[in-house]
């Protein structure tokens, strides 16, 4: 995940804005999506939301390859995907990468903080 430097949002100083004229879900529904459906929109239709619940230690966030809780911490009632995953947090997801060592990332603009 990397980070900018933007203290404060500005649309007027933007070279760029963009904005919502169509909206779905990548995949066709709820839960129905994979990494490559959201690699090929992104790729194709440019940055796309994404919601999750993040660990505390997320708000502390500040540069680098985020790791998250393991599996094991979000598993519940011994199901390997419950029906809906809880999220409280969304972020403009807008590339995808893997570092040197084969971890795989996604490259989010965040909105807590610079």
């Amino acid at each position: 995940m990397t980070t900018g430097q933007c203290n404060r949002c500005d649309v007027d100083s933007l070279d760029k804005v963009y904005k919502v004229k169509d909206f779905y879900f990548v995949g066709g529904a709820y839960g129905k999506s994979s990494e490559r459906n959201m690699m090929e929109e992104i790729m194709n239709n440019g940055p796309i939301v994404s919601s999750f619940e993040p660990a505390y230690d997320f708000m502390f966030y500040n540069g680098g390859v985020y790791h998250s809780a393991s599996l094991e911490d979000w598993v519940y009632d011994g199901e390997t995907r419950p029906e809906w995953e809880k999220v409280d947090h969304s972020v403009l997801m807008y590339g995808w990468g893997e570092e040197d060592n084969g971890d795989k990332y996604w490259e989010l603009q965040n909105t807590w903080g610079s």
